[in-house]
């Protein structure tokens, strides 16, 4: 979508934001409908002998992002196999990278799940979940 961005400057929409991996590709159309992009920790807290929290420790950074397409195409016959490819296999290596300069998101992923949506009254969408600990290079694979 177009948008022509009068007073206070904001990121606007998805616009700018592109993926790997069969998520959006010549041959697997989609339109993205949705991003959420979260950091997240574990964290472990560390009490004196009157139980009163001294020091919280955050370790094993996390970063997920769940996105959501609407698989599309010239035909339903090509739509259905833009869905199909949609449905990633766990574990496949998904590189995001986003023209508006949020640098957050832009990385390497890993697929967590994906997810088929159909309702009786609306088109498909296919949630994609991917994770990348914020510590890894998921440039490369262990051998």
């Amino acid at each position: 979508m177009a948008a022509d961005i009068k007073g206070t400057a904001v990121v606007w929409s998805m616009g700018g934001v592109t993926f790997t991996a069969g998520i959006v590709s010549a041959s697997n159309p989609s339109m993205p409908q949705s991003l959420r992009y979260a950091r997240t920790s574990e964290n472990t807290k560390i009490k004196d002998n009157g139980g009163d929290i001294k020091t919280i420790v955050y370790h094993g950074g996390l970063k997920t992002v769940s996105i959501t397409v609407v698989p599309s195409s010239t035909t339903i016959a090509a739509a259905v196999t833009s869905k199909e490819a949609h449905i990633i296999a766990p574990g496949t290596k998904v590189t995001i990278a986003d023209a508006s300069g949020a640098t957050g998101i832009e990385a390497n992923w890993i697929v967590v799940s994906c997810t088929e949506n159909r309702t009786v009254d609306g088109n498909v969408t296919v949630d994609i979940e991917l994770e990348n600990a914020a510590q890894e290079d998921l440039s490369t694979s262990a051998a």
